[in-house]
C-alpha cells in the first residue's frame, strides 16, 4: 500500500510550480468534454432509432451540462478563498456522484454502494463531487471491456486522539496499477496513461482533497483492482 498525505495548504510545491496555470485544468476538463460529445455525435445517425440510446444522450447531455456548470465554478482555479464549506453529507455526495454515470455503464458494471450513518465533513460538496467523480471515471476506464465491478462505501472512526474522521472508499476490479507508478507518476501534473490525456485529473484530485485536509490512501494490483481511501476530519 502506497499512502499520500495532504495537509490543508496542499502539496507538492515543485509540481505546483511545474503546473504553471489553473488554465490547465480548465483545458483538461474542456477536452474531456469534447471528446465524450464527438463520440456521441460519431454514434448518433448509426444509434438514433435505438430506444436505449436515446436515453444514453439524454444522460450524457445532462451530465455535460452539469460538468460546465462545475468548469464555470472552478474557473479561477480550486484555490481556499473560492471554497465555500459548509456541513456536508458525504453519502449524498457519492450518491449524486453514481446518478451521473451513463445508464449504459451501469449496464455492464456492476456498482455497489454501501453508505453508513457518518457524521458530516466540513466541505464544499461541488468539489469533493468533481473530485470522487475523477476516482468514478479512472475506475469505468480501468474496466474497458465492460465487465468488472465498482465499490464506493463510506464509515467513521475515532482516532486515538478522541478526533472523529469520515473515510470513503472507491474501488474497482480493473487493471491495478504498479507500485512505481503510483509513487512517482499517479498524481503527477501532465502524466496520463491514455493516448490522448493531458494527465491533470488526478493531480487537480489531489489538489481538492488537500483543501478539504483531506489524505488518501492508494492501495492496487496490477490485474486485480485499486482501492482508494479518502480519510477527513468529522464536522464539528
Amino acid at each position: 500500500m502506497v499512502r499520500i498525505l495532504m495537509d490543508r495548504k496542499g502539496s507538492g510545491r515543485a509540481a505546483e510550480e511545474g503546473f504553471g496555470s489553473t488554465n490547465s485544468l480548465l483545458v483538461h476538463d474542456i477536452k474531456n468534454l469534447s471528446f465524450r460529445l464527438c463520440s456521441l455525435l460519431q454514434n448518433l445517425e448509426k444509434n438514433y432509432e435505438d430506444p436505449l440510446f436515446k436515453r444514453t444522450v439524454i444522460d450524457i447531455l445532462t451530465d455535460t451540462v452539469d460538468r460546465m456548470d462545475q468548469i464555470i465554478h472552478r474557473c479561477q482555479g480550486p484555490r481556499e478563498d473560492l471554497i465555500v464549506k459548509y456541513p456536508v453529507d458525504l453519502n449524498e455526495v457519492l450518491n449524486s456522484v453514481v446518478n451521473r454515470i451513463p445508464r449504459q455503464a451501469q449496464k455492464t458494471v456492476a456498482i455497489r454502494e454501501s453508505y453508513a450513518r457518518i457524521p458530516r465533513v466540513w466541505a464544499d460538496p461541488k468539489y469533493l463531487k468533481e473530485a470522487f467523480t475523477i476516482l468514478t471515471d479512472n475506475a469505468l476506464e480501468a474496466m474497458p471491456q465492460g465487465e468488472g465491478r465498482l465499490s464506493l462505501a463510506t464509515a467513521s472512526h475515532q482516532t486515538a486522539g478522541g478526533k472523529r474522521r469520515v473515510v470513503v472508499r472507491i474501488a474497482d476490479t480493473g487493471c491495478g496499477m504498479s507500485r512505481e507508478f503510483i509513487r512517482t507518476r499517479l498524481f503527477a501534473p501532465f502524466v496520463s496513461t491514455k493516448p490522448a490525456g493531458l494527465g491533470l485529473g488526478m493531480y487537480a484530485c489531489r489538489k481538492i482533497l488537500a483543501l478539504h485536509e483531506g489524505s488518501i490512501r492508494v492501495q492496487s494490483r496490477e490485474g486485480k483492482g485499486t482501492t482508494f481511501r479518502i480519510d477527513f476530519p468529522a464536522a464539528g
